[in-house]
């Protein structure tokens, strides 16, 4: 008797496991020769279950990563007399530019080049949760007598954009010094292109004439790489992205106030004036602004 019994129980459990194949045969559009006829004879009575699943996933929208880090702008950092208001407005003094980058050394501060910014945007590179880019304008003599070997000492990075046929004048870098920084592992050198023009009021022959002429000339003289440039008075225009693409440049950088970067403003990115960062604490300057909405 019971031996009947336990054949019953798996005579059932054997119906029930076929009749919730089916079910799911069905859910997926999915049918079989045998669950064809198991449906014939064991389903008739059975609700047909319909489902919304398609067997091709939907594509899905990748929102860009946004990274928050200040790109901190400088131009002179030197001793600039009173009487020369105008340079004043763009200078840090020696003095308080070492302050500014002990304290990021202090802080636990991470400094990255420009030409990370893409590989960190994508994730590739691990981003500190206290980060900076420090970059310096024009290509001035001082960034070699005055912050390269700051820099040097505490290990930060800089990044400094170079106008080409202003190198060697007086008061700018000569090629031998540009050499010489390119060799360096705590300086990138980008373009900022011949002749320090404002590319916004330019047609496009001139304006890729000053980006890729600038680019290749600077490539030529320090024998590698130039992988980002930034605009001479922040000056842009939207149709000057698909230039920066074709000259093979990765990072473009303006004068636009903020922090945020992603994918879609590679070739616009924001940066802060230095001048912000000399009201006291640079930790807590740098943290306000990343905040600011």
């Amino acid at each position: 008797m019971h031996q009947y019994r336990h054949r019953g129980y798996i005579i059932i459990a054997a119906i029930c496991c076929g009749l919730a194949s089916v079910m799911f045969a069905k859910s997926y559009g999915i049918q079989t020769q045998n669950t064809a006829i198991l449906s014939q004879n064991t389903t008739d009575n059975i609700p047909t279950i319909s489902s919304s699943l398609s067997p091709t996933p939907p594509l899905i929208q990748i929102t860009p990563i946004s990274v928050n880090i200040p790109v901190v702008m400088y131009h002179y950092v030197e001793f600039v007399p009173t009487s020369d208001p105008a340079k004043q407005k763009l200078s840090i003094n020696p003095i308080e530019f070492e302050r500014q980058v002990k304290e990021l050394t202090d802080t636990g501060y991470t400094t990255y080049f420009v030409k990370e910014i893409p590989r960190l945007v994508k994730g590739e590179i691990p981003i500190s949760s206290h980060s900076a880019i420090l970059t310096f304008d024009d290509g001035y003599e001082d960034f070699y007598s005055v912050v390269w070997p700051i820099l040097k000492k505490y290990n930060i990075k800089g990044t400094v954009y170079v106008i080409n046929n202003f190198l060697g004048k007086v008061g700018f870098l000569s090629k031998e010094q540009l050499i010489e920084l390119a060799n360096s592992d705590v300086v990138e050198i980008g373009a900022h292109t011949m002749d320090h023009i404002n590319l916004k009021g330019v047609n496009d022959p001139i304006a890729k004439y000053q980006v890729t002429e600038s680019k290749q000339d600077l490539e030529s003289i320090i024998g590698a790489p130039i992988e980002t440039f930034a605009y001479p008075f922040g000056g842009y225009r939207d149709e000057l992205a698909s230039l920066m693409k074709e000259a093979s440049l990765s990072a473009v950088v303006t004068t636009t106030k903020g922090t945020f970067i992603n994918s879609n403003n590679l070739f616009t990115i924001p940066r802060v004036r230095a001048g912000l960062l000399t009201r006291g604490s640079v930790s807590t300057a740098l943290t306000q602004l990343i905040n600011e909405k």
